[in-house]
């Protein structure tokens, strides 16, 4: 071996990982993958909590101003308790309700899709009421308490079904649980707003609200009695 051909032999270096280099490398992806999946899960859960708690805070201000305006708190579903979650007109006290047919049964528009009507018969079997209070033939009489609603924070009660039913409309948050959530005609699930004025057991002499979300495998209630998210057991 000449010098020429030493000093070439010095120079090589060769091209790629040691086995040693690609251990490291594949704990450091490991070590940061670690350290950003449980982010991801606390960013998604506090984004949950934050839209549950934007819809709560936006109905409590809607039936402060309708207390104010009118004299009373919208009325409940007279039979719903904390852990029943029965359907309330809460959404259409609040949102206004047009009568467009003053015979019986009495028919109500509910202004929030075009064509939609709900009748007196059917505010009774899903609501317990025998009526709205919001609600006039004349629109100028009829008030809306809530701002433009986003699709996740209403939701379609009942499906489609042959002959054609008409909706009903309820406050909600999409959600996967609990057991007793309910299902849209599109498939998607999501929880109600609850609400209790008749016999309120978190805020006597006002009203419960709140709605129940599940993040990470646990149920949150979100409502006006607690600033944070209480865990709640199904």
């Amino acid at each position: 071996m000449n010098v020429t051909t030493i000093s070439r032999a010095r120079g090589f270096r060769r091209s790629g990982f040691t086995l040693i280099e690609l251990l490291t490398v594949i704990g450091i992806i490991a070590l940061l993958a670690g350290i950003i999946i449980p982010l991801a899960g606390v960013a998604n859960k506090l984004k949950r909590n934050a839209e549950a708690r934007a819809l709560i805070d936006m109905v409590d201000t809607a039936i402060t101003q309708y207390k104010n305006k009118k004299g009373f708190y919208p009325p409940d579903n007279t039979v719903s308790g904390v852990t029943k979650p029965f359907p309330n007109p809460l959404f259409y006290e609040l949102w206004g309700a047009t009568v467009v047919n003053p015979a019986t049964p009495i028919t109500y528009g509910d202004n929030y899709v075009a064509g939609d009507s709900i009748t007196a018969d059917k505010i009774t079997s899903f609501f317990n009421v025998g009526g709205f209070m919001n609600a006039s033939a004349d629109s100028t009489e009829i008030y809306s308490f809530l701002p433009t609603l986003k699709k996740t924070q209403v939701a379609r009660l009942n499906p489609v079904t042959q002959p054609p039913q008409p909706p009903v409309w309820v406050l909600a948050c999409q959600s996967a649980g609990p057991p007793a959530v309910m299902t849209t005609n599109n498939g998607i699930r999501f929880n109600q707003v609850q609400y209790v004025v008749n016999n309120p057991t978190n805020r006597p002499g006002f009203y419960d609200l709140w709605v129940d979300i599940i993040v990470g495998g646990k149920t949150n209630r979100i409502s006006n009695w607690s600033k944070d998210p209480v865990p709640v057991a199904y």
